[in-house]
């Protein structure tokens, strides 16, 4: 996935959690995003997972493989880019 997808769906999450809500779900994401299936974001969040921006907080397994919660790590500063190069 292109790092400038992965700036703005790090950044929504970082303007939801700011905004005192609770990290946003894959659908949400995909909403936001306009992607046509929450695979996508679930994508998106494993890549921001494995950049360091996102932890896994808990895994369950549920009815189609694992249902993940996740945690920002790290605030970024404004402008920069949160995926890095």
């Amino acid at each position: 996935m292109p790092s400038p997808q992965l700036d703005k769906v790090l950044a929504f999450i970082k303007r939801e959690i700011g905004a005192g809500k609770q990290f946003p779900s894959a659908r949400q994401i995909r909403d936001h995003m306009g992607w046509l299936n929450d695979r996508a974001s679930c994508d998106a969040l494993m890549s921001l997972a494995a950049k360091g921006h996102l932890r896994v907080k808990n895994r369950t397994p549920s009815g189609r493989g694992w249902r993940y919660e996740w945690a920002l790590l790290h605030c970024i500063a404004e402008g920069e880019s949160p995926v890095g190069k």
